[in-house]
C-alpha cells in the first residue's frame, strides 16, 4: 500500500476565560496516494464552557448536542492513535 494522508478539520469555540480557542468536533479522513478514503475519524467534544453565539450560527452545533460528548483529553489519545505517522493536511487552517 503506498503512503497515507489525514485531511483534518475541527470546529472549535472560544473561551473568555482561558482566551483561547476550544476543539468541539474533530473530523479525520485518511486517504491513499490515490484518493481512496481508507478510514475516518469523528469526535464530538464538550469543552464544558458555553458555546458562543456565532460558533452556534457558523456549525450549527449547540451545548445540547455535546452534553454527552468526551472532553478533549479523553479522545486525544484514540486521535493520536489514528493519526499514526501521517502528513497532516488541514482543511481551512
Amino acid at each position: 500500500m503506498g503512503k497515507e494522508y489525514v485531511i483534518l478539520d475541527t470546529e472549535t469555540t472560544y473561551n473568555p476565560e482561558t482566551k483561547k480557542e476550544e476543539i468541539i468536533e474533530i473530523s479525520a479522513i485518511k486517504i491513499d496516494n490515490l484518493f481512496n478514503k481508507t478510514s475516518e475519524f469523528y469526535k464530538s467534544i464538550n469543552p464544558k464552557i458555553p458555546l458562543t453565539f456565532i460558533t452556534k450560527k457558523v456549525t450549527g452545533i449547540t451545548e445540547e448536542s455535546l452534553i454527552d460528548s468526551p472532553s478533549f483529553n479523553e479522545v486525544i489519545d484514540e486521535f493520536y492513535d489514528f493519526l499514526g505517522k501521517c502528513p497532516i493536511i488541514a482543511h481551512n487552517a
